[in-house]
């Protein structure tokens, strides 16, 4: 036998027994029973949990059919350790088989015993937890988290869970606004849901914001944010998804993601009583491919106010460019589909936000809305596109129109634009079956996107051909800057019909 044989072999009895070692450290730890403490209790799981080297688990085996309530005196203890709490290993429990809705058979529900006691919080993962995953459980009426995971709970998971709700997913719990959340995460790069089924969580009936998240690379997928579990019916959070950090600068969560294979990763966030999500600080987030504003049947479930509102930050994605798998579908809402507001600065507020490629339509306000100062509604455009504000107050397209070339099956599309002197921007054209009443915008399918160069005036124009014949409806546009891809607002409609085959210019 060669020196390097006994060496491999050497080597590989050594990891195996490595393997078996860690194994034996890892151990599990099983709730018996409803107490607030004592043998068999929660409580004393996690404590034991902590104790214990090793990523271990909590599992549950509470006598009778359920759902259990396990209510508890004061806050459960931190989680200091790896540790995986699954609600799914109490018998009687399923994980979520539907593609939109959740049928997930919840069988434990956690809870203070004095609903809403100040101070009283949920499951808390801190340093040292890195990697824990919580699952299968109903939590509600903590105050003022359900779950909380602090800087150090890093690379979560908290998926197929009832968070705010009964364990039916039927009922919310009000209490005074803005006192509960649902998961606050403060922990970089957690997974907030899946892209399974049963990775699915409804996050709902919380008073305050849904979900909070304050960190970098934290993915929210899946869920379902402000409905009960049928996805249609409205049980509304304040909030439904919140970015914020004012004293810090969170960096790339992304909230839903593309489809690829017919897989669904995008969130259902509608029936919220204010925004569906709120932006307030970070860079380079995405929100992509979600329903906001109505549910996967196209039945409206509107946010009270805006779809989203981007209130600061900069370079984000709303929406795709590259595939309509990553269109946000964000309809119906009270506000503006999407709102960017801020000071009249261009050093201050969002910048550099892109929206494109995404389905806009029937919002109470604008599709896109630059807002100064809170006054919403179509911002007038400025000689050379000289005034400040959220995304420069980007000067919308003008003059756009529509041309079918006869006899084939091609339209031509055209715009001027009116902007900063001497630069190259990028305009998205849309077609879109009503107009808003404001008579600019929004969209719905995506044509596609062409360039166009200012003179020294500041005007430019652009043209693209589609290779189909628009017949009816309207043509909408924005314009695009090429350095940090902001958007401006959407331009006057343009109609599109086969009467108009010399073109009809937008008024």
């Amino acid at each position: 036998m060669s020196r390097l044989t006994a060496f491999l072999g050497t080597t590989a009895v050594f990891l195996a027994l490595l393997a078996a070692a860690d194994t034996a450290r890892a151990a599990t730890f099983t709730v018996t029973n409803t107490n607030d403490s004592g043998p068999g209790s929660l409580r004393q799981a996690i404590l034991d949990a902590n104790a214990a080297a090793g990523a271990d688990t909590i599992a549950f085996n509470i006598p009778g059919t359920g759902p259990h309530s396990i209510q508890v005196l004061s806050s459960l203890p931190g989680i200091n350790g790896p540790v995986t709490i699954d609600g799914y290993t109490q018998p009687g429990s399923a994980v979520n088989t539907m593609p939109r809705a959740t049928n997930a058979v919840i069988r434990i529900e956690l809870r203070p015993a004095t609903p809403f006691a100040t101070g009283v919080q949920g499951l808390t993962l801190l340093v040292g937890s890195s990697g824990s995953t919580i699952r299968g459980l109903a939590i509600n009426r903590f105050r003022p988290s359900q779950i909380n995971v602090t800087a150090g709970g890093t690379d979560c998971v908290i998926a197929g869970n009832f968070i705010g709700t009964n364990p039916a997913g039927t009922t919310g719990y009000p209490t005074t606004l803005g006192s509960t959340l649902g998961p606050s995460v403060l922990g970089a790069r957690c997974r907030i849901g899946g892209s399974t089924p049963a990775d699915r969580n409804l996050i709902s009936g919380n008073a305050g914001t849904g979900l909070f998240v304050n960190a970098d690379d934290v993915v929210v997928e899946g869920n379902l944010i402000g409905t009960t579990a049928d996805a249609i019916t409205p049980l509304p959070n304040l909030d439904g998804i919140v970015v914020s950090n004012p004293a810090g600068n969170p960096q790339n969560v992304r909230i839903g993601g593309t489809n690829p294979s017919g897989i669904w990763r995008g969130n259902i966030i509608s029936g919220n009583t204010q925004d569906g999500v709120v932006i307030e600080s970070g860079e380079g987030h995405q929100i992509i491919g979600n329903y906001i504003g109505q549910s996967v049947l196209v039945v409206p479930v509107p946010n009270g106010r805006h779809g989203i509102h981007v209130r600061s930050g900069r370079f984000h994605d709303i929406g795709q460019l590259s595939t309509d798998l990553g269109a946000n579908w964000i309809y119906g809402n009270g506000g503006a589909g999407v709102l960017l507001s801020g000071p009249a600065l261009d050093t201050s507020g969002p910048q550099g936000v892109q929206i494109v490629r995404n389905l806009i339509v029937d919002n109470v306000g604008l599709g896109i809305d630059l807002a100064v100062n809170g006054v919403q509604g179509v911002t007038p455009n400025d000689p050379l596109d000289a005034d400040q504000g959220p995304n420069t107050l980007l000067n919308f397209p003008v003059t756009v129109r529509a041309e079918w070339l006869g006899n084939t099956s091609q339209t031509r599309l055209s715009a001027t634009v009116e902007s900063a002197a001497s630069r190259t921007f990028a305009v998205d054209f849309y077609a879109l079956r009503e107009c808003h009443p404001s008579g600019h915008g929004g969209s719905g399918e995506f044509l596609g996107r062409t360039s166009a160069s200012t003179n020294a005036s500041g005007t430019g124009q652009a043209t693209l051909t589609t290779a189909t014949r628009l017949t009816g409806g309207f043509v909408t546009a924005t314009l695009v800057t090429t350095t940090d891809l902001a958007t401006s607002e959407f331009s006057r409609c343009a109609i599109a019909d086969d009467l108009f085959r010399n073109g009809f210019e937008s008024p």
